[in-house]
């Protein structure tokens, strides 16, 4: 009897892709940290913060969350007082 295992995730091709340009993070810059309100989300943001916090001086944090069930609202007052968001999808 012959046994033939099959890859329920089918077959997919990996594409090597640049890593997008990183903006510097300059004295008086904002960083936005969204989180989507899943367990440990929040720790990661903190951790984030605190070590960004240690290696830039100056940095200015501001939070955005939202329930994990709904969409995101971005409102356009933390888009456009953020010059970068980190997002911590956590699961």
């Amino acid at each position: 009897m012959t046994t033939e295992l099959i890859n329920p995730c089918g077959e997919f091709a990996h594409q090597e892709a640049p890593l997008s340009a990183r903006p510097g993070l300059a004295a008086g810059a904002t960083v936005g940290l969204f989180c989507n309100s899943k367990q440990n989300a929040d720790t990661l943001l903190d951790n984030v913060e605190r070590l960004l916090s240690k290696r830039h001086d100056g940095l200015r944090f501001v939070r955005f969350e939202k329930q994990a069930s709904v969409p995101a609202n971005f409102t356009s007052g933390f888009l456009e007082e953020c010059d970068v968001v980190v997002a911590a999808l956590a699961d």
